[in-house]
């Protein structure tokens, strides 16, 4: 068994592509639906510090530009607070208990750690993206696209079957190169591949962004110095986000997205700073880790909309497979938002049924304490479960979800009848469990990657 910093060592060498088509008009099936497509998942994203979305100041030039010709979900969701179970749900269009990626490949550092001090090594159990289902990427190469990603979160890897579907995939994990700007090396990946994606076949991209995360460097031009630890904190990771933002728009002008493209913009889920006295992603379903970043441009844009109304990271996967032409999977959980973003007739009965969906958040917490905890969202309510306990919060009166709010007996007991009847049905839809060997070169590069509390960063 390979450990895995000599399987990522191997994809940062050598990449891994698979080529479903060696070159341009390759074997492609029929004519393939629907235009190029970007995806632009940028890890660690909290939306409220884009000034387009209320942030205190302009962040992000090029994602407020192309906000002002797309459709922004204000009230975006995902199903967890860790990179691996919510970018499956992304993949996947399920839930984290049914896809089964309840964690990623750090979430046993602890134990791992005393393991290693024991043998020089640490095998740890975890599962892999459903066969059954097809990946994002899968989807639209069977359609006939051409399929891109490249990815700076070690998580999103072969490991987990996050690779399945591309003809061309590479992780950029960093690991060698810690301050050389890991947006800038997708970039450089990217373009190593413009004329792969200059073929007549239309071109699916996943471009997965790790700089916002943890440790947060402080990008010039874009650091300004705020004086207390925690703003000067949220200033570096303001930075990060200018930073990627630059290299974002020098994407999109050499590659032509705004004219030939649905571009997708989406956070896997959010960072705290104090809001409930911690920072990073701890073991929390709060709104400041649990609300995204997402929105959906159209080839050429098309004018600005936003939506109030509660989605999920579960709607992406339908709504660009809808977008392209390619019929649904009857596995998917999240639904088609298309009817909104090109405004078409039937908006208005489906922002109905988007107000009467309860959305649900999952989270595993292990070490010396495991404990699972769950959440439901609707209408104007949302409860936390964490062991026997609930907390309760009217998501308008108190949108930081601080104070806590004892409610109706009926509201409470409501979205506890909601929550058990989605675990109930929220069965896992088959899985591969696989054997993660660690090392200490491992967990010591992991460190310096800022996975530095175990469960708390990833």
């Amino acid at each position: 068994m390979k450990s895995l910093l000599t399987r990522m060592m191997g994809v940062l060498l050598a990449g891994v592509v698979i080529t479903h088509f060696a070159g341009c008009g390759g074997e492609s099936s029929n004519d393939p639906p629907g235009p190029d497509v970007v995806v632009i998942l940028i890890d660690t994203l909290r939306p409220d510090r884009l000034g387009f979305l209320g942030g205190p100041r302009k962040t992000a030039p090029l994602l407020s530009d192309l906000s002002r010709s797309s459709t922004v979900f204000r009230s975006a969701f995902s199903t967890s607070t860790w990179t691996a179970p919510s970018t499956a749900s992304l993949f996947t269009s399920l839930y984290p208990p049914q896809h089964g990626v309840v964690m990623g490949l750090f979430a046993h550092r602890d134990e791992a750690q005393r393991e290693v001090r024991k043998t020089g090594k640490a095998v740890i159990p975890l599962n892999r993206l459903p066969l059954t289902v097809p990946t994002l990427a899968e989807l639209f190469q069977n359609s006939g696209y051409r399929t891109f990603g490249v990815t700076a979160n070690a998580n999103i890897g072969e490991e987990l079957g996050f690779h399945r579907g591309f003809n061309f995939f590479e992780r950029l994990h960093g690991m060698n190169r810690f301050d050389s700007g890991v947006a800038v090396d997708i970039e450089k990946q990217v373009l190593s591949w413009e004329k792969e994606l200059d073929c007549d076949e239309p071109s699916f991209l996943y471009l997965h962004f790790n700089d916002v995360h943890a440790p947060y460097h402080k990008r010039k031009p874009w650091y300004v110095s705020r004086s207390g630890g925690i703003e000067d904190k949220k200033a570096a990771y303001d930075s990060e986000i200018g930073y990627l933002d630059d290299v974002l728009g020098r994407l999109c002008d050499r590659l032509k997205w705004r004219e030939n493209a649905i571009i997708a913009v989406v956070s896997d889920h959010g960072e705290e700073f104090m809001d409930h006295g911690r920072i990073g992603h701890p073991a929390t379903l709060y709104r400041e880790l649990l609300q995204i970043l997402m929105m959906v441009r159209l080839p050429g844009g098309s004018a600005a909309q936003e939506v109030v109304e509660r989605v999920s990271i579960l709607d992406l996967y339908p709504t660009l497979a809808d977008l392209a032409g390619i019929p649904p999977h009857k596995s998917w959980e999240g639904r088609s938002l298309a009817s909104i973003v090109k405004a078409t007739g039937n908006r208005v009965q489906l922002e109905e049924a988007l107000r009467s969906r309860p959305l649900f958040g999952h989270r595993k917490k292990y070490g010396a304490d495991p404990f699972e905890l769950w959440a439901v969202m609707h209408e104007d309510w949302k409860l936390i479960e964490q062991r026997e306990n609930t907390e309760l919060y009217h998501v308008i009166r108190d949108p930081g979800e601080r104070r806590g709010d004892g409610g109706d007996a009926g509201v409470r007991e409501r979205l506890m009848d909601q929550l058990r009847a989605f675990r109930e049905r929220a069965k896992p839809v088959g899985g591969e469990q696989i054997e993660v060997e660690l090392t200490k070169d491992d967990l010591d590069a992991l460190e310096r990657l800022g996975y530095v509390e175990g469960d708390e960063k990833e």
